[in-house]
């Protein structure tokens, strides 16, 4: 659960109304609207996670990210992720 919220944070705060990026600035109007960011786990393993980032309200509205440790994690929680 604390990377998805590591994930979500980075993408909220970087998104910009005057992005170069349209799923950028549809973020930050929806976030500004009151929609939130939601998260699956695409895969992850010991060494990285990816995810699909989405809006609750407008699901077509998504991104793709990757979070990579620099060294395997041995974290055996499911939660975790």
């Amino acid at each position: 659960m604390e990377t998805k919220t590591l994930i979500a944070e980075a993408i909220s705060s970087n998104c910009g109304a005057a992005s170069k990026v349209q799923e950028f600035r549809a973020i930050k109007q929806a976030l500004q609207a009151g929609d939130c960011l939601k998260l699956d786990v695409i895969s992850g393993g010991c060494a990285n996670i990816s995810y699909r980032v989405f809006l609750e309200n407008s699901p077509t509205i998504q991104l793709y990210a990757k979070l990579s440790f620099s060294n395997p994690l041995l974290h055996l929680d499911p939660t975790f992720y």
